[in-house]
């Protein structure tokens, strides 16, 4: 459950890298892939320390804070104009990013860029810069789920499908039954298509995943509206 959590936490980290990482003539996508690996890396590594260091009278919940953290996701908002798409990062998400580092940091991966008096960033791109944006969280999503294709241990999962905006998204097992690490992944699933959503401006209702035994029967189906995410 841990390494699910640091994934889905280094996800609204990567937003804000793709908005506001790397300078205009430099950033790729194989950079924003690196960046994105990196914060993976030290998202882990961080709970792995915080586990190590917590005693008896330590009150802090890593859990909680890494919980906290996902719920700025949320607070993402896109708007569409007619040439350009503004996406506003909410200040749990900046990381301290000044109005000159924004400055500085225009070009390809985003015309402009204000620092709101709340803290908050809106970012001003155009649609291809957004679209670039969606592609580069996508693909952090697709490396999170080999991830979970390699752990086969934990998962038991022999392969990841869905469709282009994570909101189906079919789970083949090495076996019969759904285990326990596959059932946590769901909430991951659930947070992909989530977050994908809010990203791309059209926030979903409901993001299915269906569980298939090697046969291609279906084992059983999960939905988050009925979860209630």
């Amino acid at each position: 459950m841990k390494k699910i959590i640091a994934i889905i936490v280094s996800l609204a980290f990567a937003v804000s890298l793709c908005a506001c990482g790397g300078t205009g003539n430099e950033k790729t996508d194989d950079n924003t892939k690196t960046e994105t690996a990196a914060v993976i890396e030290k998202t882990e590594a961080a709970n792995d320390q915080s586990q190590a260091e917590t005693t008896e009278a330590d009150t802090d919940d890593p859990l909680a804070e890494d919980m906290a953290a996902l719920e700025g996701i949320g607070d993402i908002e896109v708007s569409e104009g007619i040439v350009y798409v503004y996406v506003t990062i909410p200040a749990s998400l900046a990381n301290g990013v000044t109005q000159a580092d924004i400055d500085e940091k225009a070009g390809e991966t985003y015309q402009s860029g204000k620092l709101n008096e709340d803290g908050s960033i809106t970012y001003k791109m155009t649609r291809k810069q957004h679209q670039a944006m969606l592609d580069s969280t996508a693909s952090a999503f697709d490396d999170a789920c080999k991830d979970m294709l390699e752990d086969t241990d934990t998962y038991g999962i022999t392969a990841i499908d869905h469709n282009d905006d994570f909101t189906v998204i079919k789970v083949t097992m090495n076996s019969d039954t759904v285990g326990l690490g596959a059932s946590f992944a769901v909430l991951a699933f659930y947070m992909y298509g989530g977050m994908y959503g809010i990203v791309s401006g059209h926030k979903v209702d409901n993001i299915t995943v269906e569980f298939y035994a090697p046969d291609g029967s279906l084992i059983q189906t999960a939905n988050s509206s009925e979860a209630g995410y």
